[in-house]
């Protein structure tokens, strides 16, 4: 969960339910649902599924179903955290309809379509999309558009991101990821275009200047405003480099590998 501070409207000693936690889940909900492991294939895919966090480990109660018809009563909980999910299930609609009948308001969270154009995760089948403005959730299927066609290059990204190569996403998260709390249904449509799910461009925020990955050489600066420590360390650093480059024409002089 990104924005985990936005799960703000639940009151001391409310039921909350979170679906499909991952390894990660949110430390005020009470009862954990997810889908039954023996519906995947392997453990990589098990994995995948639960956004390749480590496997749910916690003494507080989890629920496993089928994927389809939620096993609570009509308004059992008065909270529902549902992060990271909408992404992956087959039906959009009949998934939030079952969130509206067990509950009366709650918190979603998933990844936008400019996050998986980028990186395609295999496990996600779905865009989505909420306009707050016409209190609608907007959803489309990657298979009904020609998001294949870059598969190569989403392919470099997704591994990309596997090795921790996150920063596009920290700068740009509140366009990569939509999260928002909710306290009455909304309308549930598949969008009739990809520009209905595209987040508005002034979500993009001016991108904090960062350092310089090389700090400037004292030799740009004047010798006198150099500080002693380290124009020693720069002097230091220069000799030991001119050494090993010595070293390297005399190996290679005596036939010596380095």
């Amino acid at each position: 969960m990104f924005f985990r501070d936005r799960v703000q409207n639940v009151k001391p000693g409310e039921k909350v339910l979170e679906i499909g936690p991952g390894g990660t889940p949110h430390e005020r909900a009470d009862v954990f649902l997810d889908l039954d492991p023996k519906l995947f294939k392997d453990e990589t895919e098990a994995h995948y599924q639960r956004g390749a966090a480590p496997k749910l480990k916690t003494d507080k109660p989890i629920v496993y179903y089928d994927g389809k018809k939620f096993p609570f009563k009509d308004k059992e909980f008065d909270y529902v955290i549902c992060s990271h999910v909408l992404e992956h299930v087959d039906d959009i609609a009949a998934f939030v309809k079952e969130i509206f009948r067990i509950t009366n308001k709650g918190y979603f969270e998933f990844p936008s379509i400019l996050y998986d154009y980028i990186y395609d995760i295999p496990v996600h089948p779905n865009f989505v999309r909420f306009d707050k403005e016409t209190n609608t959730l907007r959803w489309l299927k990657k298979a009904d558009t020609h998001f294949a066609e870059f598969k190569d290059v989403q392919y470099f990204f997704f591994k990309s991101i596997e090795k921790g190569h996150e920063c596009l996403v920290q700068s740009l998260e509140l366009s990569m990821i939509q999260g928002f709390e909710w306290t009455k249904p909304f309308t549930v449509k598949k969008a009739t275009s990809i520009s209905q799910l595209v987040p508005p461009i002034n979500k993009i925020q001016k991108a904090r200047q960062l350092a310089p990955l090389i700090p400037p050489a004292p030799a740009e600066r004047p010798v006198d405003q150099i500080p002693l420590e380290v124009l020693t360390s720069e002097l230091k650093r220069r000799a030991k480099r001119r050494a090993r480059r010595h070293a390297g024409r005399v190996a290679r002089k005596l036939g010596v590998r380095k």
